[in-house]
């Protein structure tokens, strides 16, 4: 995911967020592994990549090159190639996944199927923009949800709990606008669901008209972090301002006013800074 500071350069953080939530992704590894259905998207033909492990001292091949570990648990099954775990310990990895289905499953329930999860080095896409990086993805393959996190991004929680609300909506059979469920996977993103760089962001730039809206709606919009943001600070007032269940949140065909919600957006986050500082 991630975290690139939008005061940088809002464009900086575009390359490095989630393009989208529900894709399919038909080519896994090096070797071409598949791992979903080969389909079309609207950013084209996406691919996972697996690199070979590094040679060791003596020049031969690492022996854990080609194995993958498969870990089977209630909720889903972990695919993470073995030679990965010497940059990110396959129980960091299990800790975060663990965490994410608790944070979306307190807001959400309990998942009724379970997901499967592979952790690739990088996921590419045909005709994306160059130096795109894309970090996590979620999609339905004949009724399973499966989700895919790259290896920098499975370094933070971050990615896991925002594509495992992607997949929780999957297995509830919701599906809202996408700049609203982008919104609201970037609220997960945080225990408290405070994005600090998408509302600095909105600052900069500030949230996207009801029109603008629904343009995006009918995809006419090129404008996908402010997009996001925008459906961020939505799900955030709606959830922890008014303390409407997320559950209720994400069935919703009415918004809030934006005047209202970039207000109480705001006084959120001097109240968070003031209690920062008192804690610092």
């Amino acid at each position: 995911m991630f975290r690139l500071s939008i005061l940088s350069a809002a464009a900086a953080l575009f390359v490095c967020l989630l393009l989208v939530g529900c894709v399919t992704s038909p080519r896994v590894g090096v070797c071409q592994h598949t791992h979903g259905s080969p389909d079309e998207s609207a950013h084209g033909q996406y691919y996972f990549v697996v690199p070979p492990a590094p040679k060791q001292e003596d020049g031969t091949s690492d022996p854990l090159d080609d194995r993958m570990i498969v870990i089977e648990d209630e909720k889903f099954t972990l695919t993470y190639p073995a030679w990965f775990t010497r940059r990110v310990p396959l129980e960091v990895i299990l800790k975060h996944i663990d965490d994410s289905f608790k944070r979306v499953e307190a807001l959400l329930g309990k998942f009724d199927r379970r997901v499967e999860i592979f952790v690739p080095g990088s996921i590419t896409a045909d005709g994306l923009p160059e130096g795109l990086m894309i970090l996590g993805l979620c999609w339905m393959d004949d009724g399973q949800i499966k989700v895919a996190v790259s290896l920098p991004a499975a370094r933070v929680i971050d990615t896991f709990a925002h594509e495992l609300l992607h997949a929780r909506l999957r297995d509830l059979g919701v599906q809202p606008p996408r700049w609203f469920e982008e919104g609201m996977a970037h609220m997960l993103e945080s225990e408290d669901g405070f994005n600090a760089d998408l509302f600095q962001l909105l600052e900069q730039v500030g949230m996207m008209t009801n029109e603008e809206l629904e343009a995006a709606a009918r995809g006419i919009t090129s404008d996908e972090m402010r997009l996001r943001a925008t459906g961020w600070a939505i799900a955030y007032y709606l959830v922890h301002v008014r303390n409407t269940p997320l559950k209720d949140v994400a069935t919703s065909s009415e918004f809030p006013d934006l005047d209202e919600v970039w207000k109480a957006v705001s006084e959120a986050a001097k109240l968070r800074d003031v209690l920062a500082r008192l804690a610092a």
